[in-house]
């Protein structure tokens, strides 16, 4: 059974001056759980229900699923640390977690309020290594990395191992999204890349990038536009070419049919962010940008916490992480 605790939603942040993506225009709205160094939101699905991730002053780390308003925390019972990372239309989600009893360290599905504990067995690599599971289809199709070292497919319990033509041994590699026509986005020894019909394709640096600055793709929608992250920004990876999107310092994580797109921006780089972060802090706070002139979903806002509780969650610092601001 799951620990959950909801939390109401606050005042809400207002959103920025739009910014423009290949030809699209974006409103931002930042928002941030009150009292926590960082928010980060990974993951957004068609009905707008948002995943992510928050981390208070001390480390303690907990999940967090937006709904309609509202916000649930979801903490895998007798871990040390949880953290979500996708989400799919039937509210089915991945992440990870840490149990220190048991010493494991990888992926869990959660759907229908119960979890299962996501074990790839073996690969090439060998045996007990640990699995990250980061994106997840209307299929149930599950991606993620096996030690950092492979590209993981897991269609309902028969997992494929995939590495980007080329890599040298042990380097590592990971599979952040997967839509629903199957096609993977991910990183590895050569950058950026796109795995579809058991094929790789490089996706291109922005002209704005330094050429040996890959960025991590980590969300694919159906129409096959893809975000990411950049030390200097977000990525929009649309129609076979790249532009920088967003202000220095976001990373962006998800994105839905809709092209609403979730992430993660420094406070000290966004005044909308550094505006809704707890008093002193100099963590980061989440965004949610939907196209200009469309149906925004319900905006996160400041959230108050209904109940006391010691949650932990990943702060994604691990090996074959995301890498977050």
């Amino acid at each position: 059974m799951w620990t959950k605790l909801a939390i109401l939603v606050g005042a809400l942040c207002g959103g920025v001056a739009p910014v423009a993506a290949n030809a699209q225009s974006y409103n931002f709205t930042y928002f941030n759980v009150p009292g926590a160094y960082s928010t980060t939101a990974t993951g957004i699905n068609d009905s707008g229900e948002i995943v992510g991730s928050f981390t208070n002053d001390d480390g303690v780390s907990q999940g967090f699923l937006y709904d309609n308003g509202s916000f649930t925390t979801i903490d895998v019972p007798g871990a040390l640390d949880t953290e979500l990372f996708g989400i799919n239309d039937n509210g089915e989600i991945v992440g990870d977690y840490y149990d220190l009893a048991a010493h494991y360290d990888g992926g869990f599905l959660y759907s229908d309020g119960s979890f299962t504990n996501l074990n790839p067995g073996c690969s090439n690599l060998g045996c007990n290594y640990q699995f990250n599971a980061y994106g997840i289809n209307n299929s149930g199709e599950i991606v993620g990395n096996a030690d950092g070292d492979e590209g993981v497919l897991d269609d309902d319990g028969t997992f494929s191992f995939f590495i980007p033509p080329g890599t040298p041994s042990a380097y590592p590699v990971s599979a952040y999204g997967i839509n629903n026509d199957g096609d993977i986005v991910g990183a590895g020894w050569d950058g950026a890349f796109l795995y579809s019909d058991g094929s790789f394709t490089d996706l291109p640096v922005p002209s704005s990038q330094p050429s040996e600055n890959m960025g991590s793709p980590s969300g694919i929608n159906d129409s096959g536009d893809i975000v990411g992250g950049f030390d200097t920004g977000s990525v929009i990876y649309s129609d076979g070419t790249s532009m920088s999107f967003g202000d220095a310092g976001t990373s962006a994580f998800g994105i839905n049919d809709d092209g609403d797109i979730v992430g993660t921006e420094n406070s000290s780089f966004a005044s909308g962010c550094a505006a809704v972060v707890s008093e002193g802090s100099e963590g980061a706070c989440s965004f949610l940008a939907t196209p200009a002139g469309a149906a925004a979903v319900p905006e996160p806002g400041s959230l108050a916490l209904l109940a006391p509780g010691v949650f932990a969650l990943l702060a994604l610092r691990r090996a074959g992480g995301r890498p977050i601001i």
